[in-house]
């Protein structure tokens, strides 16, 4: 029985992102062609209309950060084709736009929206605003519910009582539960795809020590149980079910 394909883009705060990473990623969409795609927020990363202190020797131009967001949606819809199931979830930093107009102007709240700046309905994109979550499977995927660090995919499980995926933390980890009765949840965060030499905020032993380049992907029975995985990239290459990718190269190849 062939099981349908999803695939799991976890952060990736575009125009801060990876090159390596990105590319790595979208040669495995083009190559292993999943059924379902899922972003998991912070697609972009809205530097721009942020509240936190500012470094000013950084590039602050919302329509930069805009512009390049298409240009990486581009890439990933023409990697992903016309038959998959694609799905966007907002995160807290798609969110500072919204926030951010509602604090300094109000009145353009009705007409500036992030989904229409990415034309996600055009590219058929479904959209879950942040702080809720789509269904996929068996699994519900959100950006976060409420904690971050590594252990917020374990605490996931435990707020929806059930399978969960995350985003936010740039973890990369799988983790397994059990209840009473004998059944199984699973809880995942798949990394993330930004750039650690553009982290400001944080120091970047911490970054570089926690922080992983990733993504997930799952395999789905007819009744919605999800057998996933997260896909390490380890030097701008990973495998996906026994063919290696890189960066370099949009082919694959069987790994030894």
């Amino acid at each position: 029985m062939l099981l349908r394909k999803e695939m799991v883009v976890p952060d990736v705060h575009r125009p801060f992102h990876s090159r390596k990473g990105w590319r790595v990623m979208v040669n495995v969409a083009e190559g292993w062609k999943p059924d379902g795609c899922t972003i998991t927020g912070d697609f972009v990363d809205c530097l721009a209309v942020s509240f936190h202190e500012r470094n000013l020797a950084r590039r602050h131009d919302l329509a930069w950060e805009i512009e390049d967001a298409n240009a990486g949606l581009d890439e990933l819809d023409a990697a992903l084709g016309s038959k998959c199931e694609k799905r966007f979830v907002m995160g807290n930093h798609e969110y500072r736009l919204e926030r951010y107009i509602a604090q300094k102007a109000a009145e353009l709240f009705p007409f500036v929206k992030l989904e229409q700046l990415l034309r996600l309905k055009e590219r058929g994109w479904k959209v879950t605003p942040y702080r809720q979550y789509v269904q996929v499977g068996k699994l519900k995927v959100s950006h976060e519910y409420g904690n971050a660090g590594p252990t917020a995919h374990v605490k996931a499980m435990a707020d929806v009582l059930g399978n969960a995926v995350i985003g936010h933390t740039h973890h990369l980890g799988v983790d397994y539960t059990g209840n009473a009765v004998g059944e199984s949840h699973v809880g995942a965060s798949f990394g993330w795809l930004g750039d650690v030499e553009q982290v400001d905020y944080m120091h970047r032993a911490k970054a570089n020590r926690n922080w992983h380049l990733g993504f997930g992907i799952a395999r789905l029975e007819p009744d919605g149980t999800a057998h996933i995985q997260a896909i390490p990239i380890i030097k701008g290459r990973c495998v996906v079910e026994g063919r290696l990718y890189s960066a370099a190269l949009k082919s694959v190849r069987r790994a030894a």
